[in-house]
């Protein structure tokens, strides 16, 4: 049986991996993976090469971690508002403006670009790559369904036909 770390060291090394994690995370953002740099990531965590190893097992490691988070990251922040809104709408003709507005903000709202850029990134990190295209699509396949279950609400309540796959939508 492998002993238990005492809670400040379990605390410690996941501000560790956190720290990796978000200073490459903030590097992609900027430059690109083609502009990553070890010595850069390790800098501005403020970590040694042997906690990268640790927690990732190697640079590839993180950087798989640090798009899976750039994927989820544009995703989960559409739908929580997406989930929020759609929660009041009591009126077909709402639903049907609700919805045009938000495939509005996605195409051309401020930050519509970016997240799309970001996800293609990380999407084209998937090439020649299956176990990790398997991870990235877990991730699109886990919004999808937090989508479908928000959708299900004006379904129950009869502005969404039963009929409708709410996956297809």
């Amino acid at each position: 049986m492998v002993p238990r770390r005492p809670r400040d060291d379990r605390r410690r090394a996941s501000s560790t991996y956190d720290a990796l994690l978000n200073a490459t995370v903030e590097q992609l953002n900027e430059a690109g993976e083609s502009e990553i740099r070890l010595e850069n990531i390790l800098a501005a965590a403020d970590c040694s090469p042997s906690s990268l190893y640790h927690h990732f097992g190697n640079l590839r490691g993180l950087l798989d971690e640090a798009q899976i988070v750039r994927f989820s990251q544009t995703l989960s922040e559409r739908t929580a508002v997406f989930n929020e809104a759609i929660q009041e709408i009591r009126s077909r003709d709402a639903l049907i403006e609700f919805c045009a507005e938000q495939i509005e903000i996605l195409v051309t709202g401020e930050n519509g670009p970016l997240a799309r850029s970001r996800r293609v990134d990380a999407l084209g990190s998937t090439y020649m790559r299956p176990d990790f295209a398997k991870r990235i699509g877990e991730v699109q396949a886990e919004s999808c369904a937090q989508l479908a279950a928000a959708l299900r609400v004006p379904q129950l309540r009869g502005l969404i036909d039963e009929s409708v796959d709410l996956y297809a939508v």
